[in-house]
Formats: C-alpha cells, structure tokens, sequence
C-alpha cells in the first residue's frame, strides 16, 4: 500500500516537471531566434537593438498582471497560451519592416511573460526538500531550446528556403499534451487580495532585494552575450556555422549541462554562496574570452560552455530561495524575478549593447561587451551582500 502511495503521489509531480520543462524549452527556443536572424538578415546592429529594447518593455512587464492571474488559479490556460503567442518568432523571415518585427517580438514576449511565472509557480508550490533540483530540471530544459533553437531556426530558413512556419508543429504538439496529459496544473489560490503594493514589499526584504539586483546583473551579461555573439564571431573570422549557431549552442549547453549539477550543490550548501563564487569566475573566464583575439576553436567552445554554465545556473538557485519567502504569492515573486527583472536585463543587454557597438568603428562587439561587463561586479556585490542575510527568517508581511 505504500509503495502506491508513493506511485500515486510521484507520478503526477514529474508529469509536471516534464510539461514545465518542454513548455520552457519552447519558449526559450522562439526567445533564441531574433538574435540571429538579424544577422542572417544584416539588420542594423542599433535598430534591431531598439526595436527588441521596446517589444520586451512592453511584453515583459505584463508578467506582473499575469502573476495575478497565476495566484488567481488560471495556471493551465496560461500554460497554453505562452507557447502559442511565443511561436510568434517563427514568422521573421516573412516580414521585412522594422514596425512587424516589434509586433512579432512583443507577442514572442508576452507568451514568455505568461509562461515563465506560471511554470515557476507551480515548481515551487511542490512540497519537497529538492525543489532547487526541480527549478534546475527546469532551467536546463530553457537552457537546452535557447542553445539549439538558433542552430535549427538557421538550418530550417536555409534548407525550406526562408519557410520556417513549420516550427509551429512541435507547438501545436505540446499544446496538445498539456490539454490531455494529467497533472497537477493547478494550485490553491491564493486568499490574499493582490496589489501592485507587494512589489515594494519584496523590494523592503533585504534577501529578496539582494536577489533581485543579482537577476538583473546576471541576465544582462547573458542577453548582452547572446545578442552580440553572431556579430563578435563574424568579426572574429570563425567559420559560418560556429556564427550562425554553433557558438551559441556552445554557450548554452553549458548552462543546460553544469546547472542541475551547481542546483544539487546549492541544496548542500547555500544558494547565494554558490552565485558568488560564480559571478567572480565568470569576471575572469568573460574577459578572457573577449580579449583575446585569435582563438583557437577548442578554446573558444570551452570558455563559452563554461561562461554559459556558470551564467545559466543563478536563475534556479534565486528562484528556489525565493519561492521560500513568497508563501501564497509565488506567482508574483516569481513575476518580481522574472518579468521585472527581464523589463531591464534585456533593455540593457539587447537594446544598449547593440547601440554601444554601433558606437564604435571597429570590434564594435566586443568592446560593448567589455562595457556591459561592468554588471558581474553589480552581481558579485549583491551576491556577497546576500550572505549576510540568507540565513535570516525570510517573510512577507
């Protein structure tokens, strides 16, 4: 009778964890392709900054009205809507106006915005002590889509001919499966009436403040890396494929490789401690990787995968620590560290860094990247000043 009784109760927790994972896989794969595509596309650095700058302002910000109606209890029809809105993506190649691509981005943003705190909401409502492991399942399976969604978004315009329209059946798949498949999609509502007031509740704990400004440092040396890297390793001389998406995947197999290994740690130790000895790694492996010139391949890949990994590991372990202080409003916490912190990230990391590189008459790339570089010190900061309060009773009054 035990034994069942486990089955019972397993089963439907990892359909769970597998459904959050292959919608967060999608999302970040459609999250993946405007970077490339303007640069297959030979879009203006500065523009394509701008215009995306603008889409994810607008699309993200709205993870605060959608955290709402997460701790409202509309969890499953979010988990629809965000992949369907996100394949907005695909249909870059159809369009050559700079207004249509902001359309097309801001609907790629709004379905990450209804996807990303429901997924996250729903993980850290589960009751177990190897919850930052789930978050990691999580973060590897978006880790995964952003490294391989360029490489075959590239691979499908060059071999259909520019018809990538076809990537929408794996959506229309997974769709499928969250309507039909059983799961535990939804959780108790919360009782608490919600208000935009909670946001400077969060801000007024020390621990979920610290958090915060460690995302935005963090997220904005990945989206800074991510749009740039096309455009710094066609400056560089690689070869066409290690541009249009092997170097990226590169990148992002190491986030989807070290961060359920980094997320177990972190369970050993503490969070912040594992994100402050990352964020002083990645200072020294990011600079290296900018500044020397004439790398060889190998070493390339190998400062990439390892910058990727430590980079791709922080969201898990700020989440996990998080959703303990959130209580009933776990959707909105979740929001506070995704949404909020993406309105900034991604403004500075895809719209500034594309205008700083225009700046410049050569090495544009790399030279902005140096400059946005000034955000791991931001992070190792935050990080550090996170110890003194992680061990602190984390609570929402």
């Amino acid at each position: 009778m035990e034994a069942n009784t486990k089955t019972s109760v397993v089963s439907p927790v990892l359909r769970l964890v597998f459904l959050v994972a292959l919608g967060h896989f999608t999302i970040d794969f459609m999250l993946s392709i405007w970077p490339v595509y303007k640069t297959m596309a030979h879009l203006d650095l500065a523009k394509a900054g701008l215009v995306a700058a603008a889409s994810i302002f607008v699309g993200e910000l709205t993870q605060l009205y959608f955290g709402k109606l997460i701790d409202k209890g509309y969890q499953k029809k979010l988990l629809i809507l965000g992949p369907l809105l996100g394949s907005a993506a695909v249909f870059f190649p159809y369009f050559s106006s700079f207004s249509i691509f902001f359309v097309l981005i801001l609907l790629t943003c709004l379905g990450s915005a209804a996807f990303h705190p429901t997924a996250a909401s729903l993980l850290g409502a589960l009751d177990t002590p190897r919850k930052a492991l789930f978050f990691g399942f999580f973060q590897t399976a978006g880790n995964f889509g952003m490294g391989v969604g360029q490489f075959f978004f590239a691979q499908t315009y060059e071999l259909l001919d520019g018809h990538t329209a076809v990537l929408l059946v794996p959506v229309i798949a997974l769709t499928l499966l969250v309507i039909f498949v059983k799961a535990p999609l939804s959780q108790v509502p919360s009782t608490e009436k919600i208000s935009l007031k909670i946001i400077g509740k969060f801000f007024q704990s020390k621990p979920l403040r610290s958090l915060y400004f460690v995302q935005v440092a963090n997220q904005t040396i990945l989206w800074s890396t991510v749009f740039l890297l096309p455009d710094f390793l066609v400056s560089r001389g690689y070869e066409h494929w290690i541009c249009y998406g092997g170097g990226h995947f590169v990148l992002l197999l190491g986030a989807t490789l070290i961060c359920i290994p980094v997320s177990y740690i972190s369970d050993k130790i503490t969070p912040a401690k594992t994100q402050m000895v990352s964020f002083i790694a990645t200072i020294i492996l990011y600079y290296l990787f900018i500044f020397t010139t004439d790398m060889p391949t190998a070493q390339l890949f190998t400062l990439l995968f390892v910058i990727g990994g430590l980079l791709g590991s922080m969201t898990p372990l700020s989440l996990a620590l998080a959703n303990e202080v959130a209580g009933s409003n776990r959707g909105m916490v979740s929001a506070f560290l995704m949404g909020l912190v993406w309105i900034v990230s991604e403004g500075i990391g895809i719209g500034l860094s594309g205008t700083i590189a225009d700046l410049f008459e050569s090495d544009g790339p790399a030279k902005a990247l140096a400059c946005i570089g000034v955000f791991l010190f931001v992070g190792t900061y935050f990080s550090y000043s996170l110890l003194s309060s992680e061990k602190e009773k984390l609570t929402i009054s």
